[in-house]
């Protein structure tokens, strides 16, 4: 595998992707629960520009870094607060999906490696063609 897609844990290398969220929340003066909450719906993980990304869906414009070995989301932009400051759960594509996203965007420059939920391999293969990088995978 070519790429190793951003995430939060690459970010959080030395003290894991939780006391990183831990840190970081106290230097925005946020409260953190702790807790996944439940209830609340999980949001789907997506690549953007080479990272790993979750949306918060309760504030405009949130997102965060995030890694399946650890698959939270803690909003820095508005602290869950919808939800008490509990972490929501992150659903990512399978590991032999998540293989092939990455192998797929290997190769493209950072601005162009994306790619949204619901998009299979054929659509990045097919994006690759395009731009002339070839049927990779």
């Amino acid at each position: 595998m070519g790429l190793k897609t951003l995430t939060s844990q690459t970010d959080a290398r030395r003290v894991g992707v939780e006391q990183h969220i831990l840190n970081t929340a106290a230097r925005w003066r946020h409260a953190v629960q702790r807790a996944v909450d439940r209830e609340a719906a999980p949001v789907a993980a997506r690549v953007n520009h080479g990272r790993w990304i979750a949306e918060c869906p309760a504030c405009a414009g949130g997102a965060e870094m995030v890694d399946p070995a650890e698959p939270i989301l803690f909003c820095m932009n508005c602290g869950n607060r919808d939800i008490g400051g509990a972490y929501r759960a992150v659903a990512f594509p399978g590991p032999a999906m998540m293989a092939a996203i990455e192998e797929l965007l290997a190769d493209r420059p950072e601005q162009h490696k994306n790619w949204e939920p619901g998009e299979d391999a054929a659509v990045l293969v097919a994006e690759n063609v395009a731009h002339g990088m070839g049927g990779r995978y």
